[in-house]
């Protein structure tokens, strides 16, 4: 079964979970021992003005995600045309569904094989959320992958009226991953 790591966007990968931690020796920009790692440091781009819980609250589509080389040149992990939502309520609350973007329709009753790929193909979950700064942190409490549940991810965001961009470093070094949201009506 493939799984996509949310943190270098890499098929294969769940460097998120507590157990793959020492994978990147850094969970959400952080060293095991808690403090901000150079990673971290790193994801500071663009903006520093702090964001304001108005920014984020309301729906959101995926317009693009993707994993930047220091290169410039981009690869779209999930597909050109991956599809999602994010959500977030003026409450604390927060939902987010990522989609490949050639998904396949199954048979009524799927094959293990089918239900496998339509597991890898789809990524969500859902928690709370807190802004410090420029940093929104999801805190996971559902999620399709169940290691995700109790991670917080941490991703910077610049908001640009109705689009906002979460961007961080990958564990690889010179590799940003981006992720574009543009905001519902």
């Amino acid at each position: 079964m493939r799984s996509l790591c949310v943190q270098c966007l890499r098929w294969d990968r769940l460097c998120l979970t507590r157990r793959d931690v020492a994978t990147h020796g850094v969970w959400n920009g952080f060293n095991l021992a808690g403090e901000p790692t150079s990673l971290r440091r790193r994801t500071i781009q663009g903006s520093s003005m702090a964001l304001s819980n108005d920014d984020l609250v309301g729906g959101w589509t995926l317009e693009e995600m993707y994993a930047e080389a220091d290169d410039g040149s981009r690869t779209h992990t999930m597909g050109r045309d991956a599809g999602g939502m994010i959500m977030y309520t003026p409450d604390g609350y927060m939902s987010a569904i990522i989609h490949f973007s050639d998904r396949f329709l199954t048979a009524d009753r799927p094959s293990d094989k089918e239900r496998s790929e339509a597991f890898a193909t789809y990524f969500n979950y859902a928690g709370t959320w807190a802004i410090e700064g420029d940093t929104v942190t999801h805190t996971i409490q559902h999620a399709l992958d169940p290691n995700m549940v109790g991670v917080s991810l941490s991703r910077q965001v610049e908001h640009e009226g109705a689009r906002m961009v979460f961007s961080g470093m990958g564990p690889d070094s010179g590799t940003k991953n981006v992720i574009i949201w543009k905001r519902q009506d």
